[in-house]
């Protein structure tokens, strides 16, 4: 009797302590500048060359959320048809100009339910396709609110990429992009994650609006590498860090820089960049 009596009890403990802990989920993001099809990259750098390596990345990595900056349509359609258990969400910088550059967010459908989903533009006029102070190009960040089906927990994903021209335009969006983020925090909107080619690096001031609101993945996580982002096909100096990712809300994990060998030299003159979390 005794034995049973231990045996209930221990049991008891064992859902209380159950339900006393939530239960915890973790997530890996990868923020990625893929380098815009242009024939100007010649022999192994040329996209005809790198898009079967960009695939075996995303296959190796198996990401729940990826983004990709500098994407053309038809390389976002090549990533898309060739991962099909991705949804994507995106539309051209130019308004859905077939020829424009998309800021693509691919998220796992058999996982994640769409809650919103939002384009800003880098500008004065955000809501509408527009430039943005000096810039030299449209500029816009994707905004999507994920759900996870099996536990209803949720986080907002922004993919965006600065100008590399104008600093002004730079300086402005980071100001944007922090003041959407209070917004959606403020709207309990808790976990965020931004990433993407910032074309600066963190030591820059024009990033301090972001690290006022929002922590730094690279530093704050316990994993962590110190590897430069931007390789330029071999040329940049060792380094040279322009792709960040920031986050609230979620508790870091590990933090690297994807530059291993994906059956090409390069697979884009950046190096993709990973973000596990938990909440």
């Amino acid at each position: 009797m005794k034995t049973l009596l231990r045996a209930f009890v221990l049991v008891v403990a064992a859902l209380l302590v159950a339900c006393g802990a939530p239960e915890v989920s973790r997530y890996k993001v990868i923020s990625y500048n893929i380098r815009i099809l242009t024939d100007y990259d010649t022999d192994s750098l040329h996209w005809e060359v790198r898009k079967p390596a960009t695939v075996a990345m995303i296959e190796s990595e198996q990401p729940d959320l990826f983004a990709l900056q500098e994407s053309l349509l038809e390389q976002t359609r090549y990533v898309e048809s060739e991962c099909p258990q991705y949804v994507r969400i995106g539309v051209g910088q130019n308004d859905e100009d077939p020829a424009s550059e998309v800021n693509a967010i691919f998220y796992l459908r058999d996982k994640f339910d769409l809650v919103d989903r939002k384009t800003i533009w880098l500008s004065a006029t955000p809501d509408t396709c527009s430039r943005g102070w000096d810039a030299d190009y449209n500029r816009m960040a994707t905004f999507v609110t994920l759900r996870d089906r099996s536990n209803d927990k949720q986080f907002t994903y922004v993919n965006t990429h600065f100008d590399h021209v104008g600093r002004v335009a730079r300086i402005e969006s980071a100001k944007l992009i922090a003041e959407r983020v209070e917004a959606l925090r403020a709207a309990g909107n808790g976990a965020i994650i931004v990433g993407g080619d910032f074309n600066s690096e963190l030591e820059d001031s024009l990033l301090t609006p972001m690290q006022t609101v929002l922590g730094y993945a690279r530093s704050d996580s316990p994993v962590t590498d110190n590897k430069g982002t931007f390789n330029d096909w071999g040329r940049a100096a060792e380094g040279y860090i322009i792709d960040h990712i920031f986050y609230a809300g979620v508790a870091p994990q590990e933090y690297r820089t994807l530059d291993g060998d994906y059956g090409a030299p390069y697979i884009s003159d950046h190096y993709p960049i990973a973000f596990t979390f938990e909440m």
